[in-house]
């Protein structure tokens, strides 16, 4: 098997924001939205990264894994930015009434 490893790093307000990647299809918005940074999520959204893209294979988007994650902060980022509620994010919401 094979691991690939990407390393995305974002300059916001003189800091360097690292990502790492150990999937392909692993987006910065993915992972930032998987580890809850409302902050990097919002900065990522509003510098244009794709909130509909799902990830190869699993078909999960970004607002799917803040769902997953429990990251209510995360979530309301998407919310506030219009991202749709598809099937796969009501389920993945199912029994997490306190993240929408």
């Amino acid at each position: 098997m094979h691991i690939f490893l990407v390393f995305f790093q974002i300059k916001f307000q003189n800091k360097k924001i690292p990502f790492l990647s150990v999937l392909p299809g692993r987006t910065p918005l993915c992972l930032a939205s998987y580890r809850g940074n409302p902050e990097t999520v919002h900065l990522l959204l509003d510098r244009g990264a794709d909130m509909e893209a799902a990830s190869p294979g699993e078909g999960l988007r970004p607002l799917d894994r803040a769902i997953s994650a429990g990251h209510s902060a995360a979530v309301q980022c998407f919310l506030r930015k219009g991202a749709k509620l598809g099937p796969t994010t009501w389920a993945m919401a199912q029994d997490k009434h306190e993240i929408l």
